[in-house]
């Protein structure tokens, strides 16, 4: 496999699964890290962490021999009950379920929200985020 620009996954792997992913969430599972990177990052992210999974994917001939070259030393996922290729594709799936719940002009439903405005709910995160550090 050539050498792929993987820059939005390497950045979500590092960041959330890396040797500081208790900062984040101080559980041993995956999908709170997976929330919060959706609850802190825009639709671009998203968007540009579904190309890298998609393209890593299509480029791939063993998906799991090439992720772990690509990422293992920062995240193996073999160590969280899983292999490369099923936690693809369960960021895949909550990136996509994320995505679905926007409305047309591109808001988060105040449903998703808790009932927050989208300002409203940034400065919680935002607060909650001061409060931890």
């Amino acid at each position: 496999m050539r050498k792929l620009n993987l820059n939005e996954l390497g950045c979500f792997i590092t960041i959330y699964f890396g040797q500081d992913y208790d900062l984040i969430d101080d559980s041993n599972e995956i999908e709170p890290k997976i929330s919060a990177f959706l609850n802190s990052s825009d639709t671009a992210n998203w968007h540009g962490l579904l190309a890298d999974i998609d393209l890593l994917v299509e480029e791939s001939d063993d998906l799991d021999s090439e992720f772990m070259q690509q990422f293992g030393f920062e995240f193996d996922p073999a160590l969280w009950g899983t292999s490369p290729a099923n936690f693809l594709q369960l960021v895949k799936s909550k990136l996509l379920q994320a995505l679905s719940e926007y409305t047309d002009d591109g808001m988060r439903p105040q449903s998703a929200r808790g009932g927050q405005t989208d300002t409203q709910y940034a400065n919680s995160q935002k607060n909650k985020l001061g409060r931890e550090a």
